[in-house]
């Protein structure tokens, strides 16, 4: 049922990050209630028709099926709880709304992706022609003055190379490793920088255990070696 839970979770990124840009940003869950992501905004997008259908698709997401929010492995494991058993408690929901939850790095980026091919394709749609109208002919504009001396090329620098060449030239390979091996640690939830010089098993920003993998579609734990999650049999990546 992910065809109405992408939706919410698109809606949810997209406008997380108009505000607080950041590769995993952060919010309270009253805050996907009431503002980012509220019943009246997302209900059509996400086929929902109740406000009880909304909490429940809501309560799933937040429980990290798909892999789309990290949170509190309590609170998740309450809503995991309160789905199976087929009739949740919905004050529940209401009960967890000052909890910080995090969204994922690579669920936001699809969502932003989908948001710049969805403005593309609105620009590409071409535009009625105009209808022409009959005007009264103009003056031929007056030709411009001839002999005028074109610009001088731009002189090279010390390398050997123009500022046109050098803003288009791409990095090599050896800056590329040199840039990956000067980026400091950071968090494989949120993305954030974690703390250099000591040995780091929670994050500071979000709370994961960063000695612990977890399935991205169910957030089961995934031991060293496994290349299949055990619960929901999802590759682990």
């Amino acid at each position: 049922m992910m065809h109405q839970l992408q939706p919410l979770f698109d809606h949810l990124a997209q406008r997380v990050m108009r505000v607080r840009p950041a590769p995993a940003p952060q919010l309270d869950v009253g805050e996907l209630l009431d503002t980012f992501a509220p019943y009246r905004a997302v209900r059509v997008a996400c086929a929902v028709e109740s406000a009880e259908d909304y909490e429940v698709l809501v309560m799933r997401l937040l429980a990290g099926e798909g892999g789309l929010i990290f949170a509190d492995e309590v609170m998740q494991d309450d809503f995991k709880s309160q789905l199976a058993s087929g009739n949740p408690d919905l004050r529940v929901l209401r009960s967890y709304r000052g909890t910080r939850v995090t969204l994922s790095k690579q669920g936001v980026e699809r969502a932003m992706a989908a948001a710049a091919t969805s403005a593309d394709a609105d620009a590409a749609t071409p535009e009625p022609e105009p209808v022409a109208l009959a005007v009264a002919p103009t003056a031929a504009p007056e030709p411009e003055p001839r002999g005028t001396p074109p610009p001088p090329p731009a002189e090279p620098d010390a390398t050997g190379g123009t500022p046109e060449a050098r803003a288009g030239s791409t990095p090599s390979t050896f800056e590329l490793v040199a840039e990956a091996l000067a980026a400091p640690p950071t968090c494989g939830y949120c993305s954030c920088v974690l703390p250099a010089g000591r040995p780091v098993t929670f994050c500071p920003f979000c709370g994961q255990n960063l000695r612990v993998r977890r399935c991205v579609a169910c957030s089961s734990e995934i031991e060293a070696g496994w290349k299949f999650c055990v619960t929901c049999g999802r590759t682990a990546d």
